[in-house]
This record gives C-alpha cells, structure tokens and sequence, in this order.
C-alpha cells in the first residue's frame, strides 16, 4: 500500500519540510554581538586633523565602550568627533543576514540625544584595503536617551550617504546598503557643547538564511523533487555499480592492509624490541642481502658488557635496560649504511663493518669504547675485532672475534683486542668458542647460505 503511494508520499514529505523549514527560519535566529570583550580596537577622531577645534575621546569604562566629546556650536555643521570600534576576529565580518541592530547605549545630556550610526563595510567595487576613507559608510539616525536602553535599528532604516555615492560614482548595487565585510562600527556626534555616550553592546540580530535566498533554495528543492521520480530507476542502477565497485575496492584495501600487516610483522621479528637493533633472524636476512651483490669484505666487531650482572642486581633491570638501550644508541650513531649491527643476545653485541681491515675496526670499536665512558651511565664494553677470510666462513670468524673479546675480558676488562694467528697458534690461550645456540622453534628458522642458525 504504502509503495502504491510513493509519489504522494514524497510531495507530502517535502511540503512538510519546506513548511517547518520557513517556519523555523522565522522563529529561530542568530546574532552576534559587540562589547568591550570582543572588540580589538577603540578609536575616535575629530576636526583637528583638517585645522578644526572640536575634540573627542574614546575608551572604555569597566564594560561599556565610553566616548566623550566636546563641539564648538559657532562650527557645528563643518565639524565633526565620532567614535570607531572594530571588532574582533570571532565577532563575523559577514553580517549580510541581519535583520536589525540592536544598540544598549545612554547619554549624559538630560534631554538625550540624537547622533548618527555608520555600519562601515568593505565594497570590493570601490575600497581599497589600506584606505578606511574608502569603506562604504551604511548610515542611519540612533536617537538616545539618559538611561541605558536598548535602541532598535531596522535593516532598511539604513542608506549610503550622497557624498559617499558622488565621491566613488557609486551606482546600483553599490550605491546600496551592504553588510558583507563590515570593518568598524562608529558613531558621529551632531550636537554641539561637551557630551558623554556610554555604548554597553552592540549586538546584530536576523535569521539564519535571508528570505529572498531561502525562497530560491526552496525553489530548487521542489524542482529536485520533480526531477527524482524520472531519474530514480538510473540513481537505483548507478547505486548498485558503486556498491560492486565499492565492495571491490574494500577487499583491496583489506588485502592491501593485510600485506602492510605482513610487512611490519615480518619487520618487527627481525629487530630486537628493546634496542631497536637486528636480532639474529635479522642479522641472517641482512647478511643475504649484502651477499646477494657478490662477495664482500668485513671486519667482525664482537663486545659486551662488563659486569652486567652486577648491573642488574646493584642498580636493577630498569637501569640494565637503559645501559642496552644507551649502548645501541651510541653505536647506531656511528655506523654507516653499508654497516649492520644485531643484538646477539643478552648483553652481547655484533656488528659487521664492511670493506673494513683489523686495523679500522679496531680504531672503530675504540671510538665506540670511548664514547661509552663518556656516556651518563655507569659502564663499560670489552670489544674483541676479527677480520673475515676470503675461504672462511661466518662461523669461523665469530669464534675468533668470540676469543679475542675474551681475551679483552681476561686482561681487564674495558679493551679492545683484535684476533691475530701466533706461529700457527690462536692469541687466546683458549679453545675457540662454538656460536650460540639460537632459541627460536625449527619452522621459524630461515634458511640461506650463512648457517648463523645450528
């Protein structure tokens, strides 16, 4: 039943709509208003810049803007003192809407006053933005009482001035009241003698959307709604293009998302969550990849911490971490892109220097081990420095950086020590030492050419 009437349905709806949206458009309305608080700028002038007499003074009193004046009845109708305010930025330029002015202001002379009101506005036709003699002056006449009363100021109550139209050639829409870009709100005082006018706010009032506007969007709506039941069928067909395509592209953005995932994953079991460096799967992935472009030079740099243990126990953990941390810190600054560096485990340490000798790992590791003591925390490295052989392999040339790092520890800690072969025997008074074991299950293990993983 209620798709047979989907038509009247539809004119229903939108009469309704158009109804309550007219009527809320008169009910509710907006404003902006003007005080003390919200004004950036407070200023007057008078005839004394142009050799007149009258004087004028303008500021603010507690929370009321307060001009005083002070007019020479003999030149009353050349001279002139008026006060100006700009408001802030908050407070909005386009005022277009407006319905009315609302103005709570009071004068000192017991039997009021009569002064004039501009609305200053910016006129793109004509003004000029350095030039405030430019703006269009929006006049109307604002008569005042001794009490503070609110005085009520009608949209169409405003006109532009002759002498502003003669001065600009000002015709047809500019010649007429705006107030899209209002720049200063002033009054000009038109008695003579000495007064005081006391401006509590000034506040602009009207409705959301201007009728004329309001009528036109309204218009369009209807002729929408006329159109929606002749193009229904083709927006019900295109909707469901876009749903396939939609559909499509979310499952690529899924998989695309889950290829991302992968890729983090894939990162994040390569590096040591605490320092930031490679761990041994890492370490394996990146010796891959510089083997990959052909066989290359490197110098093996082995180090751990002294006394790490004391460490942990005298200091606790948190401190071991930061020292692990520092430590990783401090050697990633130094190496190179071509360098790789990997947490070996616990404490210890591998850095593989490519193209580099015995001799500048070993300066290397001494620069490593000086910047450590220079370091905040308490502690130092023993270092032991191994250069690879041209038909050796990785294992090889860790069980010799393994025992020259040992050698560093035996003799004192805090050294470094560089593998040398002694007529046919090792430095170390030692049997070399085997890789350490790696604790990861055998399906997480990758395979490649260097057997870091046993």
């Amino acid at each position: 039943m209620i798709s047979k009437f989907k038509t009247e349905i539809l004119i229903g709806s939108l009469l309704l709509a158009t109804l309550a949206v007219i009527l809320a458009n008169q009910v509710i309305v907006r404003s902006c208003e003007l005080t003390v608080n919200s004004a950036i700028e407070i200023g007057c002038a008078d005839d004394r810049e142009i050799g007149g007499t009258s004087e004028a003074s303008a500021g603010t009193d507690g929370d009321v803007f307060k001009f005083c004046y002070s007019v020479d009845e003999a030149s009353l109708s050349k001279n002139y003192t008026l006060i100006s305010i700009a408001p802030k930025g908050d407070f909005p330029s386009d005022v277009s809407w407006l319905d009315h002015i609302e103005i709570t202001a009071k004068t000192k002379r017991p039997e009021g006053e009569q002064v004039t009101f501009y609305v200053k506005d910016f006129e793109p036709a004509v003004s000029v933005e350095d030039d405030l003699t430019s703006l269009k002056y929006n006049e109307t006449v604002l008569r005042l009482s001794n009490k503070m009363e609110t005085v009520t100021l009608h949209r169409d109550e405003f006109l532009v001035p002759t002498w502003w139209q003669k001065r600009f050639d000002a015709k047809d829409k500019v010649a007429k009241p705006s107030f899209k870009d209002v720049r200063y709100f002033e009054i000009n005082a038109n008695t003579s003698g000495k007064g005081e006018i006391d401006i509590a706010s000034i506040r602009c009032v009207g409705n959301y959307v201007e009728s004329a506007t309001l009528n036109q969007v309204l218009l369009w709506v209807w002729m929408g709604g006329a159109l929606i039941g002749i193009i229904f069928r083709m927006v019900k067909l295109k909707n469901e293009l876009e749903d396939k395509i939609l559909s499509t592209s979310q499952l690529l953005e899924h998989n695309n998302m889950l290829a991302t995932e992968s890729a983090t994953y894939h990162e994040l079991a390569r590096r040591d969550p605490l320092t930031g460096l490679f761990n041994r799967y890492g370490l394996e992935a990146e010796l891959k990849a510089l083997s990959s472009k052909g066989s290359f030079q490197y110098a093996m740099l082995l180090f751990d911490l002294d006394k790490f243990k004391e460490i942990n126990d005298n200091l606790g953990h948190s401190y071991g971490d930061r020292v692990l941390f520092d430590l990783a810190t401090i050697v990633r600054s130094k190496l190179s892109d071509k360098d790789v560096v990997a947490r070996w485990g616990g404490d210890e340490f591998l850095a593989i220097l490519a193209n580099h000798d015995v001799k500048q790992a070993s300066n290397f590791a001494e620069e490593i081990r000086q910047s450590i003591l220079a370091s905040d925390l308490i502690y130092s490295c023993s270092f032991g420095v191994c250069e690879s052989e041209v038909d050796g392999n990785f294992e090889s040339t860790f069980s010799k950086a393994d025992a020259a790092m040992y050698d560093s520890k035996n003799s004192g800690r805090n050294k470094v020590t560089s593998y040398r072969e002694k007529r046919g025997r090792r430095s170390a008074d030692r049997s070399l030492h085997v890789v350490p074991e790696i604790t990861l299950l055998p399906n997480d293990l990758p395979t490649g050419e260097f057997a870091i993983y046993e």
